[in-house]
């Protein structure tokens, strides 16, 4: 017996809260039960021209391995690649005792921690002291390039503290 062909269906204005749904031979998953009354699920066409679907831009079939890569980017668009915001010493102070720190260390005289509990996949958020100032940023765990270092502490003039 072969296996289910599952691809993606994606929109030109996906992001990590919509514009993604599976489609499974050529079916939209789910959509009998959201559209259709309980019924069959929905045809790809038939689903591009629901009018309560229509907001899908330039929808697509990827398969997972496009997938994957499109949904890295929506999730470094949506949390890594916003800037860090400012904050207090109370604020970092608070964030360290609500759960014991998934790590915990110092770089050229910034101490930091990392949120033990993750927002999403291998994103957590991070924060950060230098020099009497306080930081947090979304980061990824397995990107260090995504992580706040102590140049992200020179930029703080155009930060407001939140």
């Amino acid at each position: 017996m072969n296996s289910p062909k599952v691809q993606y269906l994606v929109s030109a204005n996906m992001d990590v809260t919509h514009g993604v749904t599976t489609v499974t031979d050529g079916h939209v998953d789910f959509t009998g039960y959201l559209y259709n009354k309980g019924g069959r699920d929905l045809t790809l066409e038939e689903y591009i021209q629901h009018p309560e679907t229509r907001d899908y831009q330039e929808p697509r079939l990827v398969d997972e391995g496009e997938f994957i890569e499109i949904w890295r980017n929506a999730l470094r668009k949506r949390y890594t690649d916003q800037a860090p915001k400012q904050i207090d010493e109370d604020v970092y102070d608070d964030m360290k005792a609500v759960l014991p720190p998934l790590r915990m260390g110092a770089h050229n005289g910034m101490r930091f921690f990392l949120f033990s509990e993750f927002t999403t996949g291998s994103i957590t958020e991070m924060f950060a002291c230098y020099q009497g100032r306080y930081l947090r940023k979304y980061v990824d765990v397995q990107d260090k390039a995504t992580w706040l270092t102590p140049k992200h502490f020179s930029q703080l003039e155009d930060l407001a503290i939140s």
